[in-house]
């Protein structure tokens, strides 16, 4: 593998010199987790804003919280959007997609196993 390429989060890649060559993604959801959550949230958070990822988004499925950065006309993600896991959120870089948040009952993510 090419040293010019990065991985963003688990199914895009970014060649650092044209990075808006080759399908470029244009917000990733990233599922926190105690391990990676530092990781998520600093490290990924400034490699997506240098790439010029339009969207970022960091789900915590524990507590049901979603935070949302959007790359400003500066090119600098702008204070989060943070929000519970209710109702519809739209998709700001895909006009017309919605994402509809399961209800904390019947959450997969929320089950106990019981």
């Amino acid at each position: 593998m090419s040293e010019r390429v990065v991985h963003l989060f688990e199914v895009v890649e970014v060649d650092e010199e044209d990075p808006h060559a080759g399908g470029f993604a244009a917000g990733p959801l990233q599922l926190l987790s105690p391990s990676t959550a530092v990781h998520d949230q600093v490290r990924k958070r400034a490699l997506y804003e240098r790439h010029g990822v339009r969207e970022y988004w960091l789900l915590h499925p524990t507590d049901r919280v979603l935070t949302i950065y959007r790359l400003g006309a500066d090119g600098v993600y702008g204070k989060p959007d943070v929000q519970g896991l209710e109702g519809p959120t739209p998709v700001g870089v895909i006009d017309g997609l919605e994402i509809h948040w399961p209800a904390p009952e019947t959450d997969p993510l929320m089950s106990t196993g019981n």
